[in-house]
């Protein structure tokens, strides 16, 4: 057969190509578009500790978190992260590297590694490193934290 003067048997490897293309693009795209919010959220909270923003706080967190293994309201969370933001006099650094994302279909498990970097009122600057687990689920909202385990121990640097 000769479509516009090109033979099927040429255009054969041409459509494959493209076929498989429209596969990959189309058939990932809303798992990708999933891992991308799921990544977006674990940056929203890191510039959250970084900034000490704790308005920003309700947007990420569901209503009832598991803070390394105690469950706390999502107004408890809010209470102790400002109080413990009165002790910090300023926050350098507070980075979460080497993601790595597992999805389900409607919740995800992440670890990172945390560098944190800070200027505390009583211990002066510290420095600290170690895993960070988070625990999110997809609500009608948007993506939630609804667990919260970070084991970054400051020390002086």
């Amino acid at each position: 057969m000769v479509i516009g003067g090109v033979t099927m048997k040429r255009m054969l490897p041409l459509l494959i190509v493209l076929i498989l293309l429209a596969g990959c693009a189309g058939g990932n795209q809303p798992r990708s578009v999933e891992y991308a919010a799921v990544d977006n959220l674990v940056t929203r909270l890191s510039e959250i500790m970084r900034t000490g923003d704790s308005g920003r706080l309700p947007e990420v967190l569901a209503a009832q978190v598991n803070v390394s293994g105690a469950i706390k309201t999502k107004e408890e969370y809010i209470r102790e992260f400002e109080d413990a933001r009165l002790f910090i006099k300023s926050v350098e650094r507070y980075d979460f590297t080497n993601r790595e994302i597992v999805l389900g279909d409607n919740v995800a498990v992440v670890e990172v590694w945390i560098t944190a970097e800070m200027t505390l009122l009583l211990a002066g600057r510290v420095y600290g490193e170690g895993p960070g687990k988070f625990e999110v689920k997809k609500f009608a909202d948007g993506w939630r934290f609804t667990g919260i385990d970070i084991n970054v121990e400051p020390r002086n640097k």
